[in-house]
């Protein structure tokens, strides 16, 4: 009976494990908190930076939004009205991009070479710029000015002129 009872005493002695402290992830040095902060820091100006860029681009995507409306509309019924919002557009945009004050008084020949100047891929030849000049694409200033009265409807006239 002794070999039994000594395993049975040896283990009424045992009063359990102490298991330690649980180990903590939190850094232990300033020097990782500063690590931290500078990089929140960095996620937080980025962040700020990029709703900035995506909101100062709002009326690209806007114009975009525009020019998807208008080239659906180029296939069906409305062709001319569609085609005709498109310099409107583009001079909306240019007012946007450049400023009212170089951009507003612009016409004719001075559009188009601003055009051909700030286009960064010469979208803009002088063929088309002469095709334009030929089409009678001039501001209606101008078109009065060199002798077209008839471009202007009478006044109380419902109808366009020829």
């Amino acid at each position: 009976m002794d070999a039994r009872s000594q395993p049975s005493a040896a283990l009424d002695a045992l009063r359990g494990i102490t298991l330690p402290e649980p180990i903590s992830y939190a850094p232990q040095t300033v020097g990782w908190w500063l690590v931290f902060g500078v990089l929140a820091a960095a996620l937080v100006l980025t962040a700020l930076l990029l709703y900035r860029r995506w909101s100062r681009h709002r009326y690209r995507r806007a114009a975009l939004v525009r020019l998807d409306d208008v080239s659906r509309r180029l296939s069906g019924p409305g062709r001319v009205a569609a085609l005709r919002q498109v310099p409107v557009l583009l001079k909306q945009v240019a007012l946007v991009t450049f400023g009212r004050a170089p951009v507003a008084q612009l016409s004719g020949r001075e559009w188009f070479a601003f055009l051909v100047g700030t286009c960064p891929d010469n979208a803009f030849t002088d063929e088309d710029g002469a095709l334009r000049q030929d089409q009678g694409s001039r501001s209606p200033s101008e078109k009065y000015r060199s002798g077209h009265p008839r471009e202007f409807p009478a006044r109380g006239s419902t109808s366009l002129p020829s």
